[in-house]
């Protein structure tokens, strides 16, 4: 007998035996949907992030939302995005999240070039939050501006953990996908090598020089292009001379080492 169809959902669904009521989408993407909710039992507003009805019947799916919910709840730093809350609601599985209303450091940067003082600040709070990630032994493996929300007043937080590696060979894979996104991807990500806290230094790298230039400093017309020139080139950072700190310069040609033991290790 062929599994029934997931309801369809959507603004003004109501999930969790009632308590979480649907208010607005807030974002789409390969593993669900994210949207603006009410917690009706504690009237406050939430993020409810759906693993999306398709891809339930894959156990590697489920099984990395589960792992998100897992690092997301060891972590409690003003940094990492909060986490309140998971559960099955039928053939729905949700996160509930602190609810994060500044947008994300990618619409930020559609905005233009930050100033390099706004862009030191938040790589700031941005490395805090990910230091602490480490500190509980989780690798993000995906760090990137639309992996950065920021709160109405500006403060960065790391968010979407669902392919975390926690140092100890497990791990979660976007289904039928690699592993990272292309334009962010460490050298030994791509050439799928062991990583560790200083995969996630050269991701922090390309969002950095992205902050300062608008944008990333390797591109191409495929994947395999981009991938390509993480692996053999190296970024032309000329265009940040003159304009920005010699220091700053060095930070960012330090993590976008090739070798990671040449870049700066925590």
């Amino acid at each position: 007998t062929p599994a029934a169809a997931a309801p369809v959902i959507g603004p003004g669904s109501v999930l969790g035996g009632g308590r979480y009521r649907l208010d607005a989408l807030l974002g789409e993407g390969g593993m669900g949907s994210v949207y603006r909710s009410t917690d009706t039992r504690l009237n406050r507003e939430v993020a409810l992030k759906i693993l999306g009805g398709g891809l339930l019947q894959h156990e590697t799916a489920r099984a990395r939302m589960a792992r998100e919910a897992e690092a997301l709840a060891r972590i409690e730093h003003r940094n990492v995005v909060q986490i309140r809350d998971v559960f099955d609601d039928g053939p729905h599985l949700v996160l509930v999240l602190e609810l994060v209303t500044g947008g994300d450091l990618r619409g930020r940067i559609e905005r233009g070039a930050l100033e390099e003082s706004e862009a030191i600040r938040i790589m700031d709070g941005m490395l805090a939050g990910l230091s602490a990630l480490h500190g509980a032994g989780l690798i993000h493996r995906d760090i990137k501006p639309g992996n950065i929300l920021l709160t109405e007043d500006g403060v960065p937080k790391v968010t979407d953990l669902g392919i975390a590696h926690d140092g100890q060979g497990r791990s979660m894979t976007r289904t039928g996908a690699q592993l990272g996104t292309v334009h962010y991807m460490a050298p030994e990500q791509i050439k799928g090598g062991s990583i560790d806290a200083r995969t996630d230094v050269y991701a922090s790298g390309v969002v950095l020089f992205e902050l300062l230039t608008g944008q990333p400093p390797f591109d191409g017309k495929s994947d395999w292009e981009i991938q390509t020139s993480h692996v053999q080139h190296t970024p032309d950072t000329s265009v940040l001379k003159g304009q920005f700190s010699p220091h700053v310069l060095s930070v960012i040609e330090c993590a976008l080492e090739k070798e990671p033991d040449d870049r700066w290790q925590s």
